[in-house]
């Protein structure tokens, strides 16, 4: 399994989707930070991941 580091500023991002197996965050039209659901213990702690992200980026979702 490959396993990739990369940090992002919170000002950089562009778009957040989110998707039944992954959520993709975009820092331009054609690149984005995969996160695959499966890293989550459950959806509360995914839905929490995804509110905190959502608070620190401006205009987004």
């Amino acid at each position: 399994m490959v396993h990739s580091e990369a940090k992002t500023q919170f000002s950089a991002i562009k778009n957040i989707l989110e998707e039944k197996e992954h959520i993709y965050i975009y820092v331009s039209a054609d690149s984005a930070h995969i996160i695959p659901n499966r890293i989550f213990v459950n959806e509360a702690q995914k839905n929490e991941f995804l509110t905190v992200l959502r608070q620190r980026v401006d205009g987004i979702n």
